[in-house]
């Protein structure tokens, strides 16, 4: 019974640590000097935002000590190099940062 305790405690381990090395530990990527994750993916999905994988950039920007948390825009994941360019948003819409979810989110463009 105890070897599948260890087992599992392990496992756990390496994924936390393959984990860590995905996000990129605040480092920066050789290609274009742009930050992980996915420097050189458009976030867009058949067209539209890709608010999932946007939100995963939004998070791992939090995550660095350098960045003191939540952005105050969006165009932040831009200017220190974590995206190259915000996809376009929908007519009607602007991407925007749920401030209770810690989520990108398409919000009615007022």
């Amino acid at each position: 019974m105890r070897n599948h305790f260890s087992r599992v405690n392990t496992k756990s381990i390496i994924a936390l640590l393959a984990f860590s090395l995905l996000l990129g530990c605040g480092t920066k990527s050789k290609e274009g000097d742009l930050k992980m994750p996915g420097p050189a993916k458009e976030y867009v999905i058949d067209g539209k935002p890709d608010l999932d994988g946007l939100t995963e950039v939004l998070r791992s920007y939090m995550l660095d000590p350098g960045n003191g948390g939540l952005p105050k825009e969006l165009n932040e994941l831009v200017t220190k190099k974590y995206i190259k360019a915000l996809p376009t948003a929908p007519a009607g819409f602007k991407l925007a940062i749920d401030t209770q979810k810690n989520a990108v989110i398409l919000a009615p463009d007022k």
